[in-house]
């Protein structure tokens, strides 16, 4: 309860743009545009020397696919359902296009979502430039597990940890 009264209370500080198109259920809808980068991640069966572009060649981590992430371009990165990510803290310092063309991370494939066991994204970075902000970023159909601070040195692990001056940030469907 207190990591999502922390996370709700951080949103409530962000600068507000308006949402994306709402589904009948009030869910975001999320569309690749034409120059989005779909990268694929499988713990279970990827290998970090492919090249993350398609479902048959996923990279194993994250850390190795988030670095293909190009900043201000509506990126995907893309979670195989099913599987477990054990990866410590991940620094996401990257943002979308706009608030229509977000950096995505959600999932692929059938099954059920994304764990990220003991594995949080850290939406900023420790070497950003001074005035650098975050924006357009949107995390969905993920599940994060574990207790967090509790089980690691680093006292900074969180399932979701935003600092900086950021926007239009949306974190939709996830459980935590």
């Amino acid at each position: 309860m207190k990591l999502i009264a922390a996370v709700l209370l951080t949103l409530a500080s962000c600068q507000q743009v308006p949402a994306q198109t709402l589904d009948a259920n009030g869910w975001t809808v999320l569309t690749p545009s034409a120059d989005s980068r779909m990268i694929y991640v499988s713990s279970s069966g990827g290998n970090d020397a492919n090249n993350g572009l398609s479902e048959a060649t996923p990279k194993k981590t994250i850390k190795q696919a988030s670095s293909m992430l190009r900043n201000g371009y509506p990126d995907w990165l893309l979670l195989k359902s099913g599987d477990t990510f054990t990866e410590g803290t991940l620094s996401i310092s990257r943002g979308g296009r706009s608030a229509t063309e977000p950096l995505v991370i959600s999932s692929y494939g059938i099954g059920s979502r994304p764990i990220l066991s003991e594995t949080s994204f850290q939406y900023w970075g420790p070497n950003l430039p001074a005035g650098y902000s975050m924006n357009f970023v949107t995390s969905t159909n993920l599940d994060f597990r574990g207790n967090y601070a509790a089980n690691s040195a680093d006292i900074n692990l969180r399932a979701i940890l935003l600092k900086g001056a950021m926007r239009n940030i949306t974190i939709e469907g996830n459980s935590f």
